[in-house]
């Protein structure tokens, strides 16, 4: 059945795309030129409407219990913040100079976010717990999230085929970033007496460094266009970070108060995608609109401070550092005011014929085959602690090998310069790991929920991979010179990716409390956003080429994950149901490939490429792991998921 509706898919597209586009002709050679701008201010102001996303539990704060008693059963649901999308603003003003393609630009943005969510019990057998392991009946939680960000940047334009404008850029940018964390909790219902609890913290971030970015706008018809930009900025600076709360019972209260600093390098991804509409009021002066969507996320930019068991001053507190990334995803709309809209002339750089193996139009196919394996972090594979008789532990990990994935790729090249493209990739893997005790060795169970102090002779784990992935991208072919030709290209990518780690543990001792445990872990994340794209080749030589891959992707979508666990000893059959809500996230998505690609002609109408490489692709916080904390508390954090191995592919263009 999928094969049926990915062939359907394809051809459909295909006949869409057979149409010649309404933008500037095409020809067989790679024109690069420097325009020539009278020179002027322009002056931008963009409204911006984006949306706070957090990983690693940077925003959750309890769990909502329900126990029933027959079935012994529990379910928990983790309590977390969504922000909504909240208003913010950029301003931009810059100076052309006069005679060249050159400019400076200085660039504010502004935003403050504010997010909050209250609960509260309905029946006498539910309560909400904090990580202290104390129940209460409300809760209240609110954050916020103020960013102020500026840039000075100098920039480069080009022209590519009179139609494709680039705008290189390096500059400066300096970020200040906060995000406040308030959390209330009230009437204790397991307790002697009423108690209520309330907590804070803090996280500041200021940063400097050096950006580097790339913007472009490639015209449609009339003064329509797609214009979109990538900028990355690599910021040096300081994170300070406290945590308080305070705790009311018997008339006294309790306090717990931590504080850190520290000095981390923040690495900062901004892109933008979307149509731009270009008019000239006269020769010197014009207006531009922008409408499209905007990314920026902002990699170890917060730091939270956890106490270990709890919010309230104990012996047994004691704070634990952890940081996570802020993505903020939303859509946007510039008015733009330009002395220099449009150059008084161009001056040619390079003008050199295309290769062969772009020297055709007409549609193309391409099958990959890939052999990747599954490496994943945060050690989210562990399932098991083996402790020997000399009482040496060592974690027991699950290790999925190689597994055949495919790609199929359809599209049409309209002119030997440009090109339209849909693809689909497949993804499925599954492994079994079973670990048996040997004489006075022991096996503890990892990542479930009930007594930690039992101990099990025989752990068995399972994990299942699922990838489906979809994009349709844009590209433009270059020849910069005669050994190296380029491919770029912008779209869309949309992915869906299932993770299944289900655990068996047999053989429990104390047999009163467990004898056996069977947990599973599920993990699912959607999401579509902005893909760029960037391929160079060198060569060819004896019709070979060195090639290589760059692709980046920032997503929108949405995670969930839940932890389903069985349990049976001689007390009987019990059961745990953990989950969190369907949150929003920002998953940043990075391929790179290289390889020898070997390309021929026959039939003169008929292009044969075969190519073979080293392929990395990383999923960053897109698999979502759900944790029991003591006996009935829920944390959660993100890893990655990264997929390596190698390809081989096989290519068919005919010309017409």
């Amino acid at each position: 059945m999928k094969n049926k509706t990915v062939a359907a898919f394809l051809f459909l597209a295909l006949k869409l795309v057979a149409q010649e586009p309404a933008f500037s002709p095409c020809c067989p050679t790679t024109e690069v030129d420097f325009p020539c701008y009278s020179g002027g201010f322009h002056l931008d102001g963009s409204c911006i409407y984006l949306r706070p996303t957090a990983t690693d539990g940077d925003l959750e704060y309890g769990s909502f219990i329900t126990l029933t008693t027959s079935p012994a059963n529990l379910n928990a649901l983790l309590l977390e913040v969504e922000p909504p999308h909240q208003s913010g603003y950029a301003l931009s003003l810059g100076y052309c100079f006069p005679n060249s393609n050159q400019s400076v630009d200085a660039r504010y943005f502004s935003l403050n976010a504010r997010g909050k969510d209250d609960k509260k019990i309905a029946t006498q057998n539910q309560f909400i717990q904090n990580f202290l392991g104390s129940s209460y009946s409300t809760s209240k939680a609110q954050s916020e999230h103020k960013i102020d960000q500026g840039t000075l940047s100098y920039r480069f334009d080009s022209v590519i085929d009179q139609a494709l404008n680039i705008n290189l850029s390096l500059g400066v940018a300096y970020v200040n970033l906060r995000r406040d964390f308030d959390v209330e909790f009230g009437v204790q219902v397991l307790g002697p007496t009423p108690s209520e609890l309330t907590g804070e913290e803090r996280s500041r971030y200021w940063g400097v460094g050096p950006l580097i970015g790339a913007e472009f706008m490639f015209p449609l018809f009339c003064h329509f266009g797609i214009a979109g930009g990538l900028e990355t900025e690599v910021l040096f600076g300081k994170n300070h970070s406290r945590v308080s709360s305070e705790s009311f019972r018997n008339n006294t209260t309790n306090s717990f108060f931590s504080k850190n600093s520290s000095h981390p390098i923040v690495t900062n991804l901004n892109c933008d995608l979307g149509l731009v509409f270009s008019y000239p009021f006269t020769c010197d002066w014009g207006i531009e609109f922008k409408l499209g969507y905007q990314i920026h996320y902002y990699f170890k930019a917060i730091n939270r401070i956890d106490p270990f068991n709890g919010y309230v001053n104990n012996p047994n507190t004691f704070p634990i550092d952890r940081s996570s990334n802020l993505g903020l995803g939303g859509p946007y709309v510039l008015v733009s005011l330009n002395q220099a809209l449009f150059p008084c002339s161009c001056h040619p750089i390079s003008c050199c014929p295309l290769s062969d193996r772009w020297a055709s139009t007409g549609p193309t196919f391409k099958f990959t085959s890939y052999w990747l394996e599954p490496r994943p972090t945060n050690k989210d594979l562990v399932f098991a602690i083996l402790t020997e008789p000399s009482g040496q532990q060592k974690n027991l990990q699950a290790d999925p090998e190689l597994t055949w994935a495919g790609k199929y790729q359809l599209g049409y090249r309209f002119c030997p310069s440009a090109d339209f493209s849909l693809s689909a990739f497949f993804f499925e893997s599954s492994d079994k790991t079973k670990i048996a005790t040997k004489l006075g060795e022991t096996i503890s169970s990892v990542n479930a929920s009930g007594p930690s102090d039992v101990v099990f002779s025989e752990a068995t784990s399972r994990v299942k991979y699922k990838i489906d992935q979809y994009d349709g991208t844009l590209g433009k072919s270059m020849q910069l010179c005669n050994w190296l030709n380029v491919h770029s290209g912008v779209g869309l990518l949309y992915l869906k990716q299932d993770r299944i780690l289900t655990n068996e543990y047999l053989g429990g001792t104390p047999p009163l409390i467990t004898q056996t445990k069977s947990p599973q872990l599920k993990s699912r994340y959607n999401g579509v956003g902005p893909l760029f794209i960037f391929e160079p080749a060198f060569g060819p030589i004896w019709n070979l080429e060195l090639v290589g891959s760059l692709k980046l992707a920032f997503l929108i979508g949405e995670s969930k994950a839940t932890l389903d666990q069985d349990n049976l000893g001689l007390l009987g059959f019990s059961s745990n149901d953990l989950r969190t809500p369907k949150t929003p996230h920002i998953a940043p998505v990075f391929e790179g490939s290289g390889g020898i690609s070997w390309n021929y002609h026959c039939f003169s109408c008929m292009h044969i490429g075969l190519e073979g490489g080293y392929q990395y692709l990383a999923y960053y916080r897109t698999v979502r792991l759900l944790l029991p904390t003591l006996l009935t508390g829920l944390e959660q954090i993100n890893s990655n998921l990264i997929l390596q191995g190698p390809y081989a592919r096989g290519q068919i263009s005919l010309s017409f």
